[in-house]
């Protein structure tokens, strides 16, 4: 079972990375995989796999399953671990329904950027709810 998480850290050159992803994908929606690790309940990433986005839709992403197992093998050659997922929203950075949905199956951390104003924010499935995590820039 994943750990609750309450503090999400990640640095300043990573979230400039995935703005500049945001960016580069318009109007599509961007997607990566956050690799890291967790200490109690702080999840620190450490390294960003950027994905591309298969759906090529401005509404939804999927990550490809080659994708997926590199950045599993990636993290797991340098014992950590995937820690979240991040996509960009064409509204503000909020879990829409199939987020939710999703959420539910895979309850890691869900980093979500707008495509209106950049503004992130972060989430996780924990028990019967959805609590938005604190993000700490390093």
């Amino acid at each position: 079972m994943f750990p609750r998480i309450k503090i999400l850290k990640i640095r300043k050159k990573d979230l400039e990375d995935l703005e500049r992803d945001v960016l580069r994908s318009y109007p599509l929606e961007a997607c990566a995989l956050l690799i890291g690790v967790i200490d109690e309940d702080e999840a620190l990433v450490t390294d960003l796999f950027i994905a591309k986005n298969m759906d090529e839709s401005s509404f939804s992403f999927t990550i490809s399953p080659k994708s997926l197992f590199d950045a599993l093998n990636k993290a797991d050659r340098e014992g950590k671990e995937i820690i979240g997922i991040f996509h960009s929203h064409p509204a503000p950075p909020q879990p829409s329904s199939i987020d939710l949905k999703f959420m539910k199956l895979n309850p890691i951390v869900w980093l979500i950027m707008s495509m209106i104003d950049h503004r992130i924010a972060a989430y996780q499935q924990q028990g019967d709810a959805v609590q938005k995590l604190f993000i700490k820039e390093i």
